[in-house]
C-alpha cells in the first residue's frame, strides 16, 4: 500500500516528506496524475486530523453504516472493536455530543473533499492504473460514509432519547422530526455503500477480526431504516 511504501522510506534513510510524497504518488499514478493526488491525500489527513479521540475502539466506525438503528434503548454496552450497538455515552468518551458529532463531520468533509479532487486524478491515468484509481477511489468513499453515519447514528441516539423524556406533545413531535431526519440521511448513506460493498470484498473486512459487514448486512439495515420510519408514522398518528 502506498502508506507503508511512505513509512518503508523513513525507515530506510532520512527523507523529506514532500520528496518521499511526490515520488510514491508519481509512481503509482503518473508524473501528470500525481499533483491530484497529493492534493487528495492532504484532503483527507486533514480530515483525519479532526477525529476526536476518545471512545476510539467503542464507536460506530468500525460497523458505519451496517450498525442497525433501535428506536428503544438496548442498554447493551459497546464492545472494544466489536458491536457498538446505540451506546452513544461510550462513543464520545470525553466529548459532549455536539462537539463529537461535529468533529465526527469534520473527518467526513476532508474525505468528501479528497474523493472530489480524487476523480480528477482516474481522469489523468488509463489502463490499469485508472483500475486502481477507481478502486481506491471506492475505499475512501467508503470512509466518507462510515463517518458520514457515526453522525447520523448519534444524532438518532440523542433525539430518540429527548424523545424518551420529552413531556408533551409539541416536544415529541419535535424529537421525532429529528429522528425522521436522523433515519432518511442513514438509509441515503447506507445505500451509497452498499454498491461499493458489493464491487469491492475488502470493504467491511479487517484481519484480525474478519468481516465486520457484508452486503446483506447493508440489505437488513435499510429494512431497519424503514421499518423505523414506519414506527415514527404510526407513533404520530395515535398522538
Amino acid at each position: 500500500s502506498p502508506n507503508l511504501e511512505v513509512f518503508q522510506a523513513f525507515t530506510k534513510e532520512a527523507a523529506d516528506i514532500g520528496a518521499v510524497l511526490d515520488r510514491v504518488a508519481e509512481r503509482r499514478y503518473g508524473k501528470a496524475a500525481a499533483p491530484l493526488a497529493r492534493q487528495a491525500w492532504t484532503a483527507y489527513s486533514e480530515g483525519f486530523r479532526e477525529y476526536p479521540y476518545g471512545g476510539l475502539y467503542s464507536g460506530p466506525h468500525h460497523m458505519g453504516p451496517s450498525n442497525p438503528l433501535y428506536l428503544k434503548p438496548t442498554g447493551y454496552k459497546a464492545t472494544m472493536v466489536g458491536l457498538p450497538y446505540d451506546d452513544l455515552r461510550a462513543w464520545r468518551s470525553i466529548y459532549p455530543t455536539p462537539v463529537w458529532i461535529g468533529q465526527v463531520e469534520k473527518v467526513r468533509e476532508g474525505f468528501a473533499r479528497g474523493c472530489g479532487i480524487w476523480g480528477q486524478v482516474a481522469a489523468q491515468t488509463t489502463g490499469a492504473v485508472r483500475q486502481e484509481v477507481t478502486r481506491e477511489l471506492g475505499l475512501f468513499r467508503t470512509v466518507e460514509l462510515h463517518f458520514a453515519s457515526c453522525a447520523n447514528q448519534a444524532r438518532f441516539v440523542a433525539a430518540r432519547d429527548k424523545l424518551l423524556a420529552a413531556a408533551d406533545d409539541a416536544a415529541r413531535a419535535a424529537c421525532r422530526a429529528e429522528l425522521r431526519k436522523a433515519v432518511r440521511d442513514e438509509l441515503a448513506t447506507v445505500k451509497q455503500l452498499l454498491p461499493l460493498a458489493k464491487a469491492d470484498s475488502r470493504i467491511g473486512y479487517e484481519s484480525s477480526n474478519q468481516y465486520y459487514y457484508i452486503p446483506q448486512d447493508l440489505l437488513e439495515k435499510i429494512l431497519c431504516c424503514r421499518n423505523i420510519l414506519a414506527e415514527l408514522d404510526r407513533a404520530e398518528a395515535r398522538d
